[in-house]
Order: C-alpha cells, then structure tokens, then sequence
C-alpha cells in the first residue's frame, strides 16, 4: 500500500489554516538549503483558466498554493495580464485583513481551543498525543510550549502545527502564498476584493470532522520526513501546471484511508465547499463581474471541482497559457 500524506491538500484547498503558520522573517534565509536541493528548472507556467457565459461573460480561475517561496515570483505575464484585465478579485477568505484586524485574530485564536473540560488525548488517545507532541518539540521553535497547552487544543490547531513545521523544513511560508500575494496587490491597486467564504466557515470544515478522521489525519502526518518530501513534489506541480502528476498525486493511494472516511475528508474539504463556491462563480457572470478568482488548485481539478461544474453548466473552459 502507498503512503499518501493527506495534509498535502490543505496546502491547495484551505486558505484560512495559513493565518496561523505564518513564517517568521528568516525564513527565507533558514530555508534555501532545502528548496535549493530540489529546485525545478522547468519554466513557470501555473494553471489558470477562463470561464466564459453564452453572453460572452468570463471570470478567470486560477490555481492557488496557499505556502510557497520567492521561486513563484514574478508570476508568468499570462497570469498577471488577466489580473489586470479585471475590476475584481475573489479569494477563500481575505487573510490580510484577518492580518490586520487583531480582533479577528483573537476569534481565530479562539476556533483552536477545546471546550472547557474536554482535552485533546481524550479526543486522539495518550498514546497518539504523546507521539505527536514528542516529533513537534524536538523542534526548538516550539520551546516548552506544547508541553503545557496542548492539552487544550483542538485537534485541527494540530494540524496546523505540524503543517508548519513541515513548511517550515521544506522551504515554504504563507507570506509568500499566491493568495496574500494578489490580495496585497488588489489593495494597492484600490481593486475590492470579494470573499468566497469565510474565516468561521473554514474553521468549522476541521472542526466538523469525526474524531476517528482527527485521528487518521494526525496519525498519517508524524512522518515529516515523507510530508516535506511531498509537498516539495506539490509545489514543483503547481509550478510547471503538470496536471496529470497532480491527479497522480492526489489519486494514487486512495485506499490508504478507509472509505467512510474518504468520503467524509473529501465532502467536507471539497465537494461543499465546491458546490457554493462554483454558484457564487455564476452570480459574477450573471451580473457582469470582471473577476480574478484565486482558489486553492485542488478546487479546480477534478471530478466535481469548479472547473467541472462550469463545464457542466454550459460554460466555456479555456486553459490560458
């Protein structure tokens, strides 16, 4: 049976998670060792697509990475020429804002923590927490502090964390995600940026999840070494737009989560998520919006992602390139 590291997807469908693993400024200097070891020479060429109405109304639609580094700048003229052909931007949820805005912060803050008397090993099992816990402090970034809070913690501000560090050893950072990218340049081009959801809705994707998932999720995670290798191997797909190795990636493997729980992951992380996203979509043609829209890649490829309930709608896809 294949490994599959299924955190991998967050990187590519969950934009609000990035609020809290932010990178600190050294960041990039601590992390050339690694992202140099494996730098893809291929030209950038990221997804972007074109949604066009029978009245001859388009939306572009293009695939984000929500952590990368300095080697998806400049962003290739294709993408930033469709960029400047529009009055609007659309992304998950506007994460400088949240940035910026201290209150926020503090509620997002809030969505990590458990209910007063429940404890995290009372949700993964001591033996579980112990592990996870034991991998995320021999990191010297995280000091003593899990030892004494982590009890608290909902399992998916777990998730976040080792998330983190695996960013944090492959090279990555949110700050230079290709959402806060864009937003940061809607803002200083006065373009209104529009929310697709928002900061409660994604919060309550992890937090809905049964705890048989937590535990899985938690459990395929503690082999850092194979999740900084995997997403490496994500982002060198996101930067050449190699869609069948992405369906590789994603795909092969599936049967290393048992199905109830597949289809649990997958309903919640995209199917739902992807339906309301894709009506919004529609509700911009239909009143003639010019709009750039920012998604997490793993929205836009594959069975019942946006870009295929378009195509089923009736409108016109195009690859831009």
């Amino acid at each position: 049976m294949k490994k599959k590291y299924f955190l991998i997807l967050i990187l590519i469908s969950l934009a609000t998670i990035f609020v809290s693993c932010g990178s600190d400024e050294n960041s990039h200097e601590e992390d050339t060792t690694t992202t140099d070891s494996v730098h893809v020479e291929a030209a950038l060429s990221p997804l972007l697509w074109r949604a066009t109405n029978d009245n001859g109304q388009s939306v572009y639609l293009f695939g984000s990475i929500h952590a990368a580094n300095e080697d998806a700048y400049p962003l290739p003229d294709y993408v930033m020429d469709a960029f400047a052909r529009t009055d609007y931007l659309a992304v998950e949820v506007d994460i400088a804002a949240i940035l910026n805005d201290l209150g926020a912060q503090m509620a997002f803050a809030s969505l990590f923590i458990l209910p007063e008397g429940v404890a995290l090993p009372d949700i993964i099992g001591e033996d579980l927490f112990y592990r996870a816990t034991e991998i995320l402090e021999e990191r010297e970034e995280f000091g003593g502090i899990l030892s004494q809070l982590a009890r608290v913690f909902h399992p998916f501000a777990f998730y976040s964390l080792i998330l983190e560090v695996a960013l944090h050893e492959a090279g990555l950072n949110s700050e230079d995600g290709i959402d806060l990218f864009f937003i940061n340049e809607a803002n200083l081009l006065g373009k209104p940026i529009i929310e697709l959801e928002s900061m409660e809705m994604q919060a309550s994707v992890f937090a809905n999840f049964s705890n048989e998932l937590h535990i899985f999720l938690i459990e395929d995670s503690l082999d850092l070494d194979y999740g900084v290798e995997a997403l490496l191997h994500l982002y060198s797909i996101w930067k050449t737009g190699d869609e069948a190795a992405f369906y590789e990636l994603t795909n092969a493997s599936e049967e290393a989560m048992p199905l109830h729980l597949l289809e649990e992951y997958n309903n919640a992380l995209m199917l739902e998520r992807d339906i309301s996203m894709t009506e919004k979509i529609r509700q911009f043609m239909a009143y003639e919006q010019k709009v750039f829209i920012v998604v997490g890649l793993a929205h836009l490829i594959g069975q019942d992602s946006i870009i295929y309930q378009l195509r089923n709608f009736g409108y016109t896809i195009e690859l831009i390139n």
